[in-house]
């Protein structure tokens, strides 16, 4: 102690090391994240353009019944009305 002469010395420096270590465990996960998601849009990705095609067909398919139905239904109608009018033109002449 034949040197302490009384003042204050204040270390300011200061140990950023957690701070650094952290900060890369931080960013180490943000990259694992970006690339999961990046994984993921491109299988979403993928599975839309392979269910796709499959859908349109069904689209087409379910258009085509439909209007199949419409044209047997039509047709069911037109022959309907035209045994009333040969009904009605049987009817006529009888009189």
């Amino acid at each position: 102690m034949a040197n302490a002469d009384g003042s204050i010395v204040i270390d300011t420096r200061l140990d950023n090391s957690g701070f650094q270590s952290g900060s890369k465990k931080m960013q180490s996960a943000m990259n694992g994240l970006q690339n999961s998601i990046d994984s993921f849009g491109k299988q979403a990705q993928s599975s839309v353009n392979s269910v796709a095609p499959a859908l349109q067909n069904a689209a087409q398919q379910a258009e085509a019944l439909s209007n199949s139905l419409t044209e047997s239904q039509f047709n069911k109608a037109a022959s309907q009305m035209e045994s009333s009018v040969e009904r009605l033109q049987g009817k006529i002449e009888s009189l």
